[in-house]
């Protein structure tokens, strides 16, 4: 929801798989584990997130190519992303279906973008507006009942270089 859960965490290869069951074991220190990230939490979670994150399974693999970044969902639920990219109003917020991917953030495009001095809606959650917010299972936004992603139950967001 709208309290993170863990620290930031930083990607040091060019793809990483963010996951709720460890398929790996431990075998690599370079993907996330959410189910990790909870155990860290003090305070219990509410069951909605509890429920998306029982479904979650593989997650979500972020892929950098070319200095574009794709999103593979590896996961038993549609996803949702929002990126700066990805359409002209800011608040375009796709749907990837299990299995799906989609190039969530163009770095050519990037650069033509002119970013607004003001986010309508930046002030409502800890989201910084020039990254990509995805979310496991629920949308947000115009056509939702949640207007801001940090009203879904499992959300997590990408932090970009931009052109600031």
């Amino acid at each position: 929801m709208s309290q993170r859960v863990g620290d930031r965490y930083l990607a040091k290869k060019s793809s990483v798989n963010i996951y709720s069951d460890d398929p790996c074991k431990g075998d690599s220190n370079d993907d996330m584990c959410l189910n990790e990230l909870a155990k860290q939490r003090r305070t219990p979670s509410p069951d909605n997130v509890k429920k998306i994150r029982l479904k979650i399974g593989l997650g979500v693999t972020l892929s950098k190519e070319n200095g574009s970044i794709w999103l593979y969902n590896r996961s038993m639920l549609p996803i949702f992303v929002n990126s700066p990219t990805l359409s002209e109003n800011w608040h375009c917020v796709c749907k990837i279906l299990p299995g799906y991917c989609l190039k969530a953030f163009d770095s050519e495009r990037a650069q033509t973008l002119k970013y607004p001095s003001h986010f309508p809606g930046a002030q409502l959650g800890p989201k910084d507006p020039y990254g990509m917010q995805i979310s496991f299972g629920k949308g947000w936004g115009d056509k939702y009942k949640r207007q801001d992603v940090t009203n879904c139950p499992c959300w997590f967001e990408v932090l970009l270089p931009t052109q600031r």
